[in-house]
């Protein structure tokens, strides 16, 4: 794989602390990951491609990118994400960034995001069970997306995840230590018929 194939794209990204994580620049590849003219994402943080449960997690982590003790789990290794595709469903993606040194903008984040081939079935849903979205499948098969003006609550679709849902929400409140990022589930099936 390489820069120039569609499902890769590249990014320059600001690491000033006022903007940091707004895009700066990228390729026309992303208008084939997430749709609409690449016009449209220069000047907003890449965090706003993602959910918007998840987006401050991502606000966060690109902050964090500043600070040398946390920096180095941040840069320079592959990330898993979850981006909105154009076409209304959740894509999972690989994300990389490295710092970049640029003459005119002083150091910006180089990012290379890149759609994984083989997606799995998934939901990405909030902590009160609201659906904010799913793998392309189950949006197509249960009329999912982030358009809709009421979403959808997991516990319409199945019982099983709904009760899955509430005894994670469970365990996770009991943990001493609680992150906003993680009161969200990934609730993964091996086929989309296996939701009842």
């Amino acid at each position: 794989q390489n820069l120039y194939q569609d499902s890769n794209a590249f990014l320059l990204l600001s690491s000033q602390k006022s903007d940091c994580g707004k895009i700066l620049f990228c390729t026309k590849a992303l208008e084939n990951i997430c749709g609409g003219s690449r016009n449209i994402y220069t000047g907003n943080r890449i965090s706003s491609l993602c959910p918007p449960t998840i987006r401050l997690y991502y606000d966060e982590l690109f902050k964090q990118g500043f600070e040398t003790s946390t920096s180095k789990g941040f840069l320079n290794k592959i990330q898993h994400g979850y981006l909105y595709h154009r076409e209304k469903y959740l894509i999972e993606v690989d994300f990389c960034l490295k710092y970049h040194p640029y003459l005119h903008q002083n150091l910006c984040f180089s990012m290379i995001i890149r759609s994984i081939p083989e997606p799995r079935h998934f939901l990405l849903i909030r902590e009160d069970g609201t659906i904010e979205g799913a793998s392309k499948e189950l949006t197509h098969k249960f009329l999912l997306s982030k358009n809709h003006e009421s979403l959808v609550n997991i516990k319409m679709l199945s019982e099983k995840l709904f009760h899955v849902h509430q005894a994670f929400n469970t365990l996770q409140n009991t943990l001493p230590e609680k992150s906003s990022a993680k009161q969200d589930i990934n609730s993964e099936t091996k086929d989309p018929d296996d939701i009842q």
